[in-house]
């Protein structure tokens, strides 16, 4: 049997298990497995999204925190928290940037307390932020979420500049500062976090969890079947890794999802990823107002990459308040079978490749494979699916563009999704009036970019360096491998387990 015999065959199976599923179940009609008392060690990380908003200008010290877990926790490839529970704290301790002379960025420390699983039952934790996804801020020990500095920006050097070498001359003055509030406005350097903000905790102490119920069966595995099936359409596919200009090799294939269009759509939405936009005039004047005054871009155009001669289908992409830094999947859709085959990657920053700057990829893109799962599976969206070992790339290997895989690939069936359960909140920052925003931007101008306080600024800065190394970070203290809310194959469907990668 050909290759597209085997995708059309394996979609037709997938399609009436489907139909059969019908619908993601409520949580009530999942079978629930009783887990005896357990202890969660110190260091174990929990995947979160903020209900609320916190900030350091609207925060005060003591106001509440909660948020929800979008991964499930395991430990030994048991699943000790499941997606969907919470956990609560406090703002521990900010630090306002205000006139930029008391401190050289913001400062806000998050510290939670509490754990509440679905089931009901509760537990004392210990845990602070170590990271906060797709977000300019950086993560100090033990906790500290560190804000963007306020001078380094175009809008200060430019104001830096002219000052410096037009000083004394008003009629040249006025002009630039025109140019500022037009093109050049100063960034808003104090820390918001809206509700829908995504974050890693990390406990500190050990946490005890008693006795608790946990759903299980979520995302059933694939039938023995089926997971032949899909093998054999792996180990059929001409083309694996994608290409951008000149076949230079970029992104590998590591999702499969059988489902429509509309579903696709609807799975994404739901899981608070937002479709890219076209390249364009007002596209790129988005992208000059994302680094100017360093904000996010939810909706940022991609580059076309080719994957057995064809451009993306599809692209989505979920990010906070950088253009740097995002999660991204391209799809293809098979013209016969209609499987979608995705690339899923993170933008970590950027680089200059071929004489041009472009966006740079962390290169253990399992992870980022998991971060599609687990939000689709959050969702509800996800009927079955497995982790489907691909022969023709070996466990941990690095290819050419730069990519550390265990080679499997995540194979997904969607259900209707008619009824998905949407993300808490998506990440809006509120939008002052054009006048307003007009005035914030002289008032911050005139503070903060003026030569004193960027002198007295830079001048804190290199103390607080010799203070602080420059690797001081709370990423650094280890690699992050990201659970992922699926089974490979081989373990039993009801076994309430997860493939730890």
């Amino acid at each position: 049997m050909t290759t597209l015999g085997k995708f059309t065959l394996f979609c037709a199976a997938m399609a009436g298990l489907a139909a059969l599923d019908g619908a993601a179940l409520p949580a009530t009609d999942l079978p629930t497995l009783v887990l005896p008392a357990t202890v969660l060690p110190r260091g174990s990380e929990l995947e979160i999204r903020l209900l609320h908003g916190v900030g350091t200008r609207a925060s005060r010290v003591g106001d509440a925190v909660e948020a929800a877990v979008i991964a499930p926790v395991a430990e030994q490839g048991a699943i000790l928290i499941p997606a969907g529970a919470t956990v609560s704290g406090i703002v521990e301790h900010k630090d306002r940037l205000g006139l930029g002379m008391r401190h050289t960025a913001a400062r806000l420390d998050l510290h939670f307390t509490e754990l509440h699983l679905p089931d009901g039952t509760a537990a004392p934790i210990d845990a602070h932020v170590v990271a906060v996804e797709t977000a300019r801020e950086s993560v100090r020990p033990p906790g500290a979420v560190i804000g963007i500095h306020p001078t380094a920006s175009v809008s200060t050097g430019v104001s830096f500049v002219f000052t410096l070498f037009f000083f004394g001359q008003p009629a040249i003055r006025l002009p630039v500062v025109t140019f500022k509030l037009l093109a050049a406005r100063s960034p808003d350097a104090e820390i918001t976090f809206p509700a829908g903000t995504e974050m890693r905790l990390r406990l500190s102490e050990n946490a005890k969890l008693e006795e608790h119920g946990i759903e299980t069966g979520a995302v059933p595995l694939l039938a023995v079947s089926q997971v032949t099936e899909a093998e054999g359409i792996v180990a059929g596919m001409p083309e694996q890794q994608t290409s951008s200009g000149n076949n230079h090799p970029s992104d590998l294939v590591n999702i499969m999802i059988a489902g429509s269009r509309e579903e696709v759509e609807r799975a994404f939405r739901a899981a608070g990823w937002h479709a890219a936009e076209h390249h364009g005039i007002l596209a790129l004047y988005h992208i000059y107002h994302c680094g100017v005054e360093r904000v996010g871009y939810s909706m940022g155009p991609m580059v076309g990459l080719k994957l057995g001669g064809r451009v993306q289908d599809i692209a989505y992409q979920k990010s906070l308040d950088t253009f740097s830094k995002r999660h991204h999947i391209r799809l293809w859709q098979d013209r016969q079978s209609g499987v979608w085959l995705g690339a899923a990657t993170e933008d970590v920053g950027y680089r200059v490749e071929r004489l041009r700057i472009s966006h740079a990829t962390d290169h253990r893109i399992d992870n980022e494979r998991a971060k599609v799962v687990n939000d689709l599976a959050f969702t509800g969206c996800v009927a079955k699916g497995a982790l489907i070992p691909r022969a023709a790339l070996k466990p941990g290997q690095e290819t050419g563009h730069a990519i550390v895989t265990d080679g499997d690939i995540a194979v997904l069936q969607l259900n209707s999704c008619q009824e998905a359960k949407a993300m808490p909140a998506d990440p809006q920052k509120p939008v002052h009036v054009r006048a307003v925003r007009v005035a914030l931007a002289v008032v911050e101008d005139l503070i903060r970019s003026n030569p004193v306080t960027i002198g007295v600024g830079m001048a804190k800065s290199m103390i607080e360096r010799s203070k602080v190394q420059a690797g001081e970070r709370m990423e650094a203290s280890r690699t992050y491998i990201r659970p992922i809310a699926i089974s490979t194959v081989g373990v039993k469907p009801n076994d309430p387990v997860l493939a730890v990668r």
